[in-house]
């Protein structure tokens, strides 16, 4: 026999999972980009730290100023791209724990129940008289 508590015990092992999923793989994000003439290239992490730098034959042909602004540039560049990735991922995490969040839970007789929305995703004419309907219907 299943209870509400066991229905949510297990709900928030799926969700326990879902962030460790999530850290691993935010924490996994590797980003590499290279310079168009190929002579720079920056790897940065998910929070976009450089994490190595490379500089290739053709560093002769810049001066100090450009081989910098061409590093930070490349940087840059490097940095957006795993921002972006990060982004998606949470984007993903956020979608698939609201679905967890919103899903039914069984009760010991079988039924089931909704988890009520909450206070902040109610239109304003809900949340008015939300405490008068949560009292009215427990």
């Amino acid at each position: 026999m299943r209870t509400l508590a066991n229905s949510v015990l297990a709900r928030i092992e799926k969700q326990r999972d879902l962030m460790e999923s999530l850290q691993a793989q935010t924490t996994g994000i590797r980003v590499r980009v290279s310079s168009p003439d190929k002579v720079v290239t920056v790897e940065v992490d998910g929070v976009g730290a450089m994490t190595g730098l490379w500089l290739g034959p053709g560093i002769t042909r810049h001066t100090d100023s450009s081989l910098s602004m061409l590093i930070v540039e490349t940087a840059q560049h490097a940095a957006r791209a795993s921002l972006h990735r990060r982004n998606n991922l949470i984007k993903e995490f956020t979608d698939q724990f609201g679905r967890q969040q919103n899903e039914a839970l069984e009760r010991w007789d079988g039924t089931v129940t909704t988890p009520r929305r909450p206070l902040s995703e109610l239109s304003e004419h809900q949340s008015r008289d939300y405490p008068e309907r949560l009292r009215d219907n427990g």
